[in-house]
């Protein structure tokens, strides 16, 4: 409430509530485990969500990625005392059946046991990697088109689940991205509409762009206190005092509508990778080089020839 009224700076509250979770976790550590967790926690996995929040997008997401890895870590340490082990004895087999024994999370410990065995603390040790399974491609072009055509005309849904379920269907963004986004992020220029994606302003089909302009006029937070300020930066505003919808919150809000998240956003991105190489891709949408490629994999093209154009183009322009 105090940031959104200008008494205190902005700051980011997913990346500023890691410290003291990871004080009161330690907390209830066993004494003797305390100091390897602490140097861990603070000096590998809050170190590192620190430089991620500078480079990019910290989410809730994020932070709880970063809480379970300092979770996982004291799980295993408490389990290495029930069978009279330390870390420095923990041997691989004893790795293998702690992780056997647990749910996917417990494949996060990888993260600590390398950070460990780097500073001598532990062997050698790693958890085998799972290969990854492929993604849900079950809805076909013509199924996103016409969920598509529903949500631009359908004026009996909101026009916020609207703007948020179109943007999924056309670019494939991240709800976590879509949650945050402002009217910054949306640019006029010579009568078109843009939306601008970290360094990359893409053009708004005019339909999409009449959405949004709909969305920010009809922006409104449920904050008695974030009312008292007038107006709001967020196109998408949620229940606290200047801060954005929940993506949590905005995945349920599409769920109701039917939108299932996973199979509209793959839908988009295997739609664009058929049509567009992976720099570009990347360029466009924010991603990874390396996310764009798995996605221009799976779509079954090969653009190295593009890749190899627009080298040899680069170097004829430096030539000249």
């Amino acid at each position: 409430m105090l940031v959104h009224a200008g008494v205190l700076p902005r700051r980011d509250e997913q990346l500023e509530r890691l410290a003291p979770w990871l004080s009161r976790t330690l907390a209830t550590a066993p004494a003797h485990h305390r100091q390897v967790l602490r140097a861990y926690g603070n000096w590998s996995v809050l170190r590192r969500a620190r430089l991620r929040a500078d480079r990019t997008r910290f989410t809730a997401a994020s932070a709880r990625n970063a809480r379970l890895k300092v979770s996982t870590a004291l799980t295993f340490l408490r389990w290495l005392d029930t069978t009279d082990l330390t870390l420095e004895r923990a041997r691989q087999a004893h790795v293998d059946t702690w992780i056997e024994d647990g749910g996917l999370n417990r494949r996060l410990l990888g993260d600590f046991l390398t950070w460990a065995s780097r500073r001598g603390l532990a062997q050698k040790l790693s958890v085998a990697a799972i290969t990854p399974s492929g993604p849900d491609l079950s809805m076909t072009e013509d199924q996103r088109w016409a969920l598509l055509d529903r949500l631009l005309h359908d004026t009996t849904i909101s026009v916020d689940v609207r703007t948020a379920a179109s943007l999924l269907l056309i670019y494939g963004l991240p709800v976590t991205f879509i949650a945050t986004l402002t009217t910054d992020n949306v640019t006029t220029s010579g009568g078109k509409h843009f939306l601008q994606v970290k360094e990359h302003r893409t053009q708004l089909p005019p339909a999409v762009a009449a959405l949004i302009t709909q969305a920010a006029s009809a922006a409104r937070t449920s904050s008695l206190v974030g009312r008292a300020v007038p107006g709001t930066p967020w196109l998408f505003p949620g229940r606290l005092a200047g801060r954005p919808i929940s993506a949590a919150a905005l995945c349920q809000r599409l769920r109701q509508h039917g939108i299932r998240i996973r199979r509209a956003r793959n839908s988009a991105l295997i739609s664009l990778a058929e049509d567009l190489p992976a720099p570009v891709l990347s360029k466009i949408l924010g991603i990874s080089i390396t996310a764009a490629i798995r996605w221009t994999r799976y779509a079954r093209r090969d653009w190295l020839p593009f890749v190899g154009e627009r080298a040899a183009s680069a170097a004829s322009r430096s030539q000249r």
